[in-house]
């Protein structure tokens, strides 16, 4: 999950250098360079003016993945099996699927929220407001990302290898959620700020 949140950061860096770049236009003669260090383009910088990794940020992503993400997803599987015994395999691949989306994903995607908001902190007051900003657009982005992932992993993927199958797909889609983290991690700070 670490990983997944490295190369996000590289993304959000690179598209807000690209966001300056079409800026430039509009900049007044004089003005050219006068963004500072740690502003919206990614975070800290380096004494070269490099965006630098916020480490911090990444170090939550993988407490989270090591202590809630992981030791879920094997248990989810587990208990899928345990309780899918349909010998259809559509059937089968149709309910692992259902129960997934209805009953795995809106607890998941919660948990994701809420682990993240302690490890930053965060009250119970700070909870729900992340869980407000974020946890409606997440699930239905999961609506979107997990179904034909799924398909794949519950119909042709080996039950020993589902596990393994989900987090390579994880490292998309928990790059996806820390990013609409920090996001609202950056709205936050600019409330606080105004």
């Amino acid at each position: 999950m670490a990983v997944s949140d490295v190369l996000c950061q590289r993304l959000e860096r690179s598209r807000a250098h690209d966001d300056d770049d079409d800026d430039d236009d509009n900049v007044l003669p004089g003005r050219e360079g006068s963004s500072s260090p740690g502003d919206e383009s990614g975070g800290p910088r380096s004494r070269s003016g490099r965006a630098n990794n916020d480490w911090r940020r990444t170090g939550h992503v993988a407490v989270t993945g090591f202590t809630m993400s992981g030791p879920i997803s094997h248990g989810w599987y587990a208990l899928l099996e345990a309780v899918v015994s349909i010998q259809d395999r559509r059937l089968g691949v149709a309910a692992r699927m259902v129960l997934d989306a209805f009953v795995f994903s809106p607890v998941t995607v919660a948990a994701y929220f809420i682990w993240r908001a302690v490890l930053e902190g965060e009250g119970p007051g700070g909870i729900a407001a992340k869980l407000r900003a974020n946890w409606t657009d997440a699930l239905a982005a999961s609506l979107t990302f997990w179904p034909l992932a799924n398909i794949i992993n519950f119909g042709f993927v080996p039950v020993e290898l589902r596990v393994l199958y989900n987090n390579m797909l994880s490292l998309f889609w928990t790059g996806y959620l820390s990013h609409m983290n920090a996001t609202h991690m950056k709205k936050k700070g600019n409330a606080l700020v105004q």
